[in-house]
This record gives structure tokens, sequence and C-alpha cells, in this order.
């Protein structure tokens, strides 16, 4: 679809929708080969984390030795001193496939139309639970 769009002049080419401030992953061993089948194991249907690893990306996640936090779609975030506040900064220039700029709108977005909507989500969110109620932001 993006790809027709882009062959119309209705959407830019990717290379002009990248963000200013790349992130660049390096490859364990080497450059995968584009296209093919990708087989994974999928324990059940506890296994809620398996189609949550494919399905979005992570503000901050763990590295490879499962300890330290590395940058995703954070370009850095600051703790403050009680714990109880971050403060994320975005890489400058980031969009949606489809153009359009990613912002921290899209957070507020997320937090204000889908986590705190009771017909959408009526038990909350359990990552955003701290031990008087619900998280804010």
């Amino acid at each position: 679809m993006l790809t027709e769009q882009v062959k119309t002049g209705q959407l830019p080419p990717v290379t002009q929708r990248l963000p200013k401030e790349l992130l660049v992953i390096p490859p364990l061993e080497r450059i995968g080969k584009y296209g093919g089948n990708w087989r994974r194991a999928f324990t059940g249907a506890i296994d809620e984390q398996n189609s949550h690893r494919l399905l979005h990306d992570h503000v901050i996640y763990y590295d490879l030795d499962g300890q330290t936090l590395m940058p995703h779609i954070a370009k850095s975030w600051e703790v403050s001193d009680d714990g109880r506040m971050f403060t994320i900064h975005l890489r400058e220039g980031m969009k949606w496939s489809d153009d359009h700029p990613f912002t921290a709108d899209d957070f507020l977005f997320e937090y204000e139309d889908v986590i705190v909507n009771d017909q959408l989500c009526p038990d909350g969110v359990p990552w955003l639970k701290t031990g008087n109620g619900d998280g804010t932001m």
C-alpha cells in the first residue's frame, strides 16, 4: 500500500521519511537476507508476549545481556530521584510510516483515549498500576 502511494506521489520515498536521529542496531553476526520464511515457536494461549514481541517497538528495551537498558523509540530518558517520574526524550524527526510526525501527543492519545477509557480497558493496565491505584501521565 505504501509503495503504491510513493509511486503516485501521495507519499515521499522512505529515505525522506526517516528521522533526523536514526536508531541503528548492529547485527549480532551478519545482516540478514530480506524475504523468506520466519518460523517461530508459540507455547500456547498463555504466551501473550509472543505476539507482543512482534507487534510493537519499545520506548526503552533491554540489550541482549538482559540487564542493560537501551534507547529504542526514546533517544534518552531521566528518572526522578524518588523513581516516580520518568522523562522521555524522543529522537528528532520520527514519523509514522504514512509520514505523519510521531510525537509526545501519540503517548497522550494512548493514555487519554485508550488506557483510561473504561469501555476499552475496564480494569486499566497492569503496568500502570501503583500501590495507590493507577499511575498518571
